[in-house]
């Protein structure tokens, strides 16, 4: 992990204990929201985790909807390469780590780039993460 991320307000990584226990949740259910609406959505979580939002503001920030079981979810979320990997997002209980994989250099910093996410509920506790491959 960089210095970098390290840093970055939202970077928040899981106890090892936790990731152990936690469940991966289907793609379907984690949607990046659109370039464009980053900053905006960056704004809903200035001073929280994450936030429960309305069907017509999930497709204002997505461009469509997302599964239509459970609360649509907006989590803070980190990237290094943003346009070469995947979120992934796992849940155990109330908590959740949102997690970047990609395939950028060692010491890349973190960008932010907040997910929706179809949850049972607001979780309890938000951990942020990312890594990269090379």
């Amino acid at each position: 992990m960089s210095i970098e991320a390290e840093r970055h307000i939202w970077y928040r990584p899981a106890p090892p204990d936790i990731h152990g226990a936690a469940t991966r949740l289907a793609d379907a259910s984690v949607a990046p929201v659109l370039e464009s609406k980053i900053s905006e959505a960056s704004a809903m979580l200035r001073d929280v985790r994450a936030i429960e939002l309305s069907d017509s503001v999930v497709a204002d920030l997505v461009g469509g909807g997302t599964e239509p079981h459970g609360s649509r979810i907006l989590l803070r979320g980190l990237c290094g390469g943003c346009y070469t990997g995947r979120f992934h997002v796992y849940i155990t209980n109330d908590t959740v780590i949102v997690d970047h994989v990609s395939l950028s250099g060692r010491g890349t910093a973190g960008k932010a780039w907040p997910v929706v996410v179809t949850l049972p509920r607001l979780p309890r506790e938000v951990y942020v993460q990312y890594s990269t491959i090379r």
